[in-house]
């Protein structure tokens, strides 16, 4: 199931266009999310310059029943001569996704556990 991007997706977006590093906005959106939630959650973050082709970690595919969260921003790094995407994602039922493989080098996981 795909839910609405809560607060703590939208605080991420807004942080990343003022210029914070993905990783870091993303990270504080997994820890306020399992805060708010007094859960576990977990996610991942993509860089990618093409939504069509980006890789989407195998963990969403093997979860059983997933509630994501999904937010997708236009982000240049510094000293970048080109923009790319970030796509966050967060599973806010994230059990099933606990003692998943290493993701792929373009995606990023995070898992809060409370």
């Amino acid at each position: 199931m795909v839910v609405p991007a809560g607060s703590e997706l939208r605080t991420a977006l807004s942080a990343i266009r003022k210029g914070s590093a993905p990783d870091s906005a993303f990270q504080r959106a997994v820890t306020d999310a399992a805060r708010r939630r007094g859960s576990s959650v977990g996610g991942w973050y993509l860089e990618t310059h093409d939504l069509a082709h980006a890789p989407l970690p195998e963990e969403l595919w093997r979860a059983a029943a997933p509630e994501l969260s999904i937010a997708i921003t236009h982000y240049q790094a510094p000293g970048g001569a080109w923009g790319q995407y970030v796509v966050l994602i967060l599973n806010l039922a994230s059990a099933d996704l606990t003692a998943a493989t290493e993701p792929p080098l373009t995606a990023r996981r995070a898992a809060v556990y409370h």
